[in-house]
Order: C-alpha cells, then sequence, then structure tokens
C-alpha cells in the first residue's frame, strides 16, 4: 500500500513540474535505465559470475569430512556373552585435497568458452546501447514533432476564431450572409477538434517516451528543441566501413563464434587422458587399542578412455555444426548492417528533398491565404477561398513540420545503423584511414 502512495505522489509530482531535458541527457537517462539494458546488464553481470566460477573450478579443492558410525552388534551365542561390546562407534575427520591435472591440455579451453561468453554479453550491453539510442531519438522527435503540429492546430483555432468574429461584424452590418457565420463556426469546431486530437497525440508520445526511458508514462517531460544536423558529406562506402568496424553486435557474434571454437576443443576431452591427485587425511576420535588415531593417503589416478561408441566424435561434430551456423549467422548480419546503413542514407536523403518541398509548399499557401483575404476583405474575394488557403496553410505547415522530424529521425536510424554519433567526424575518420593504407 505504502508503494502505490509513494509511486502516485511521485507521478503528481513529476505532473506539477515538468523537467526540461535536451535529448542527449533524454539518451543519457535510457541507456542506464531502459529495460533492455538493464536486462543485458544483468546477464553481462551472468557471465562475470559463470567465468570466476570456471575459473575456480579449474583449481584445487579442499574439504573437510566428518563421520561418525555406530554400529549395534548382537551377543553371540556364548557362555560369556560380556566379553564382546554390543554397540560399536566409530568417529572420524578426514582433510581431502585433490587436484585435477591438465594432461590433455584442456583447462585452458574451458576457460576461454567462460571469457569469450563473457566478452559476447559485453558486447549485448554495447549493442542495446546503441538500439536504445536510436530509439529513444525516433521517440523525441516524436514529442517535438506533435507539439509543432499541436502549435499549427492551435494556430488554426486561433485564425478560425479571428476569422468568425470579424465576419460575424459584417454579418451584423449586412455585408456577407448568414451562410458564411455558419461556415466559419462549423470550420472552428473542426479546427478545435484537430487541436484535441493533436494534443492527445502529443502526451501519447511522451508516454511512450518515458516507458523507453524506464520512467513512469505519467512523467512530466520537457523537450529542448533539436539540433539539425546537415547530411552533406556522407558517403555510404566511409559510413558501412565504420558501421562494420563499429556495431557491438559484430563484435557479441565474433565472441560467439570464438567461445564456440573452444567449447569444441573441449569436447575432444572424451577421448583424451586425464589425471587426478588426490591426498585424504583421517584421524580417528576416541580410537580404540590397536587403532590408528592419524593416517594419511596419497595417489594419483589417470583415467585412459578406450572406446565410447563414437559418443565424442558425434558431440565433437556437433559443435562444428554450431560453429557453421554462427559463422552463417556472423555473414548475415554484415549484410545486413550494410544494408541497414544504405537503407537509413537513402531514406535521409529523401527527407531531406522532402523536406526542401515542403518549406516551398508552405511559402507558396502563405501567400494564396493573404491575397485571399485581401480580396475577400476588399469585397472583390468569397470565403470559400479564404478557408480553402487557410486549410491549405495548415496542411503545408503540417507538412514541413512532419518532415522535417522526418529528416531527424532518419538522421537518428542513420546513426544507430552506423553505432555512432559523429557521422561528419565517423566518415572524415575513415577517409584519412583509406589514405593512409594506400
Amino acid at each position: 500500500m505504502k508503494t502505490s502512495v509513494i509511486v502516485v505522489a511521485l507521478s503528481l509530482c513529476g505532473a506539477a513540474q515538468a523537467q526540461t531535458l535536451t535529448i542527449d541527457e533524454v539518451v543519457k537517462i535510457a541507456e542506464e535505465h531502459a529495460f533492455s539494458v538493464r536486462s543485458a546488464m544483468a546477464s553481462q553481470g551472468k557471465a562475470a559470475d559463470v567465468y570466476r566460477a570456471t575459473k575456480g573450478g579449474l583449481g584445487p579443492k579442499v574439504e573437510v569430512v566428518g563421520t561418525y558410525a555406530r554400529l549395534e552388534q548382537s551377543a553371540p551365542i556364548t557362555s560369556f556373552p560380556d566379553a564382546f561390546p554390543s554397540i560399536a562407534e566409530n568417529k572420524q575427520i578426514q582433510a581431502i585435497a585433490s587436484q585435477s591435472i591438465d594432461i590433455a591440455g584442456l583447462a585452458k579451453n574451458v576457460l576461454n568458452v567462460a571469457r569469450h561468453q563473457k566478452l559476447s554479453a559485453q558486447a549485448r550491453v554495447r549493442a542495446e546501447r546503441n538500439l536504445i539510442r536510436g530509439l529513444v531519438r525516433e521517440l523525441c522527435f516524436q514529442v517535438l514533432q506533435t507539439e509543432e503540429l499541436m502549435g499549427v492546430q492551435k494556430a488554426e483555432v486561433t485564425a478560425a476564431e479571428q476569422r468568425l468574429e470579424k465576419t460575424k461584424i459584417k454579418f451584423r452590418e449586412d455585408q456577407v450572409p448568414k451562410f458564411d457565420v455558419l461556415r466559419l463556426e462549423t470550420d472552428l469546431r473542426r479546427s478545435q477538434q484537430a487541436y484535441i486530437k493533436s494534443r492527445a497525440d502529443h502526451r501519447l508520445a511522451i508516454h511512450r517516451l518515458n516507458h523507453a526511458m524506464g520512467r513512469d508514462p505519467d512523467t512530466a517531460l520537457d523537450l529542448a528543441q533539436a539540433e539539425f544536423k546537415a547530411q552533406d558529406g556522407l558517403s555510404p562506402v566511409d559510413l558501412t566501413i565504420m558501421a562494420l568496424k563499429s556495431r557491438a553486435e559484430l563484435d557479441q557474434q565474433s565472441e560467439t563464434i570464438k567461445s564456440l571454437e573452444q567449447f569444441k576443443i573441449t569436447e575432444t576431452g572424451g577421448s583424451k587422458p586425464s589425471m587426478k591427485v588426490q591426498g585424504v587425511l583421517t584421524r580417528t576420535i576416541d580410537a580404540v587399542e590397536g587403532q590408528r588415531v592419524s593416517q594419511f593417503v596419497a595417489s594419483a589416478s589417470i583415467t585412459m578412455p578406450v572406446w565410447d561408441a563414437g559418443v565424442t566424435k558425434a558431440k565433437v561434430k556437433s559443435a562444428q555444426r554450431d560453429i557453421d551456423l554462427a559463422e552463417i549467422g556472423l555473414e548475415q548480419l554484415q549484410l545486413g548492417i550494410a544494408l541497414d546503413v544504405r537503407s537509413a542514407l537513402t531514406r535521409l536523403e529523401n527527407a531531406a528533398e522532402s523536406l526542401e518541398t515542403a518549406k516551398t509548399g508552405e511559402e507558396f499557401a502563405r501567400e494564396s491565404l493573404r491575397l485571399a483575404q485581401l480580396r475577400f476583405d476588399e469585397g472583390v474575394g468569397i470565403l470559400i477561398d479564404v478557408t480553402s488557403a487557410q486549410a491549405e496553410l495548415t496542411r503545408a505547415r503540417g507538412s514541413v513540420a512532419t518532415s522535417r522530424y522526418d529528416y531527424l529521425t532518419a538522421y537518428a536510424a542513420l546513426q544507430m545503423a552506423v553505432g555512432q554519433d559523429d557521422l561528419q567526424g565517423t566518415a572524415e575518420m575513415t577517409t584519412l584511414t583509406e589514405e593512409k593504407v594506400r
């Protein structure tokens, strides 16, 4: 019950005071608190624990065993039954030290399996952070886009209200018919409905962003405006080269392949000899007369497999199949990353062209509305021209906002595809690297 009250209180507190964050600050929060990142970090911790356990398992073992045995003996059939004890007790403490000797040289491979699995888990964390950066940036742009579209709709409502007020004055002066007033009232209600919908879309976008950040969806949030980044000088070849160097998914898959290769070697252990050295110190408590109090036994055993009905051979082949599948997956991943870069860059180029077209359309629509309003005010135009021009301007402004954030979203998708935030620096660094190689 207390937990629920605290959550509600925090939500109300967040709703009362919105926190202004930049997109970079939002990304930083998401990198630490997003559910996918936290799950990957938990898997990384588990892999590290497995590595430590594997490393410890290769060392010597020392254990202490305490034994208490009680044996009740029936009295023998004799004339002197008291000459024999009816109960025998044995109390011992043993200290056992053992160590497996890696005569086949497989111990290091067992440890390498765990080490590469740990490195693979670390690469997965980096990969998840790259993905969450791309997702959060896209959601941030959705928030900003819906906020701007809400402003566009609000401006249309204001313009409709002003136009209706002017028309009512003209109607009272018998300059326009009643139909014009009714038409403008209908347009105002339509604009108000569109504004209400845009406001709801904005709230939903904030909820989705908060969820991606690992926060309560109702947490109030105010985003600073996004920085517009130019796409000039971005080479698909340079970006693809850097993506193949930067994407953590490739590191993750490579470490997985290395782990499988080491595991394949360990599977050959079924046909190789093994050795174990052991020392046992036994101390008997309350020893009877003639019984040793302490005894130490050292032993060394060597096991040489002779025939296992082909089990080891089958396991080695199965391990090789896993390696083959992982290598196919790596090749597919490389081609997929190259495709991601090309697709994101094409999407960015199209978004840039669409944005320029939308800006031209907005300028034309604004001029059309100015002329239609001027003609109507002078009594030489009709109302439908004004309302149509206003609707066209609203669509054009919405198109500009949508195209602008489509461009920013495409740029974020390209950053995620490359695995780097500084694409301009990435292209320059790749070019310099290629020149050094030549």
